[in-house]
C-alpha cells in the first residue's frame, strides 16, 4: 500500500491532518495525525515525525511551519461529502439533477418503493427502500456525509433527524415552516438534545432566496451544501474521481501537483491538487490558465526524466506575468511527487 492509499483509506474513518516535508533532503515525506494518533508513512523519520507534530499549530491549516531545519506543509482533509437525501419526493428529484451536474455522490432513503428506484433516480449511488430508522440505525455512510431531509411528512421528518443527530456528519438540513421546526426542535429537547447540537441543524432547509417550486427549493438546498462545503477550506477535500485514483495501483508514472504556498493573489487556494499522466491526460485542476499549462508541461518532464519530487515557484510580478499571460500578481508553490 503506498503513501495516497493509506491516507485515502484514513479519511474514510474521519478527518485527518497530513504533514509534508517540502524541503531539503527529506522533500516529500509525510505523516499522518488522525485523532490524536500518529500514523507513519515512511520508516526511519519516526523520531523527527514525533517531535516535528507537535510543533504545528493546526488552527493555521493549510500552511508551513519550519521544524529541525526542515519546511514542513500541513493540510487538514477530509472526504469529499456524499450527500444522503432521506425522502424520494420532486425535490429529491431535483436535487438530485444538481447534484448529478456537481457530480455530488447522494444515496436516496424511502420507504415507499415508488419513491426510492432507479427511475427516479437513475444517476444516485444507491436507493434504499426501507424504514428509515432501521436505514439510519444500522446503515454506516461516511463521517462526513451531508444529510438532507425531506420527507413526507413531520414525523419521518423527527425521527430522521433525531437519528442522523447521534451518528457523525457533515452537513444535516430538515425542510420545513417555522412552525414545524419550532415543534421538532422542541420534541428533541424532551428527548434530551442539547441546544449546542441542535443550533447545528440548518432548518429551515436552504439558503433563503425566496423558493416556491421544487426546483427553486432545491436550488437553495445545493447553494448551501456548496456554502457550507467550501466553510472549511475547498483544499482539504480530495475529488471523489482522484481519489478513485490514487486508490489505484498505478499502472504507469504520473504526477500529483499540489499548492503548498500561495503569496498574493492566484486563481486557487493552497492545498489544491491535480494529476498529471504520462499519456496527457489530467485529474483535477490547480487553476487552469497558464500557470496550471506550465505546470502540466514541467510535471510531463519531470516523468519523462524519472524525476519523482521537486518544488516549484511560478512568480506572478508584473515581468513574469506579463510573460506567462497573467496578472494577478502573486507567487504559487507547487510540489510536484510521483503517485
Amino acid at each position: 500500500m503506498n503513501a495516497y492509499q493509506e491516507i485515502t483509506r484514513r479519511l474514510e474513518q474521519g478527518p485527518i491532518y497530513l504533514f509534508t516535508v517540502v524541503s531539503g533532503s527529506s522533500l516529500g515525506e509525510k505523516v499522518i495525525l488522525q485523532d490524536g494518533e500518529f500514523i507513519s508513512l515512511n520508516s526511519g523519520m519516526d523520531q523527527f515525525w514525533s517531535a516535528a507534530v507537535m510543533l504545528a499549530d493546526l488552527t493555521l491549516c493549510p500552511y508551513q511551519y519550519e521544524a529541525f531545519g526542515e519546511q514542513i506543509f500541513v493540510e487538514r482533509m477530509v472526504q469529499e461529502p456524499e450527500l444522503v437525501i432521506c425522502g424520494g419526493g420532486h425535490i429529491s428529484q431535483e436535487l438530485a439533477f444538481m447534484a448529478d451536474y456537481l457530480e455530488y455522490p447522494y444515496t436516496v432513503l424511502d420507504d415507499r418503493e415508488e419513491f426510492a428506484n432507479r427511475e427516479r433516480f437513475p444517476k444516485a449511488k444507491e436507493c434504499i427502500c426501507r424504514d428509515f430508522k432501521e436505514t439510519l440505525e444500522q446503515r454506516v455512510f461516511s463521517p462526513n456525509a451531508y444529510y438532507v431531509i425531506v420527507t413526507r411528512g413531520h414525523a419521518a421528518d423527527l425521527e430522521c433527524l433525531e437519528l442522523v443527530l447521534k451518528r457523525p456528519y457533515g452537513y444535516v438540513g430538515m425542510i420545513g415552516s417555522r412552525g414545524k421546526v419550532k415543534k421538532t426542535m422542541d420534541a428533541l429537547k424532551e428527548k434530551g438534545f442539547s441546544q449546542e447540537q441542535l443550533d447545528e441543524v440548518h432548518a429551515p432547509i436552504g439558503l433563503p432566496i425566496g423558493g416556491e417550486t421544487p426546483r427553486e427549493i432545491a436550488i437553495s438546498i445545493i447553494a448551501q451544501l456548496i456554502q457550507r462545503k467550501n466553510a472549511d477550506h475547498p483544499a482539504s477535500y480530495i475529488e471523489n474521481g482522484m481519489r478513485e485514483v490514487l486508490e489505484q495501483e498505478s499502472s504507469g508514472p504520473r504526477m500529483l501537483l499540489r499548492i503548498i504556498g500561495k503569496r498574493g493573489s492566484a486563481p486557487r487556494g493552497i492545498g489544491s491538487r491535480m494529476i498529471v499522466f504520462t499519456d496527457g491526460n489530467l485529474c483535477g485542476t490547480i487553476g487552469g490558465g497558464m500557470i496550471e499549462y506550465k505546470a502540466v508541461e514541467h510535471a510531463a518532464d519531470l516523468l519523462a526524466r524519472g524525476v519523482e519530487k521537486e518544488v516549484k515557484t511560478y512568480r506572478l510580478n508584473t515581468e513574469t506575468a506579463g510573460a506567462l499571460g497573467m496578472w494577478c500578481g502573486g507567487e504559487v508553490d507547487i510540489l510536484f511527487e510521483s503517485c
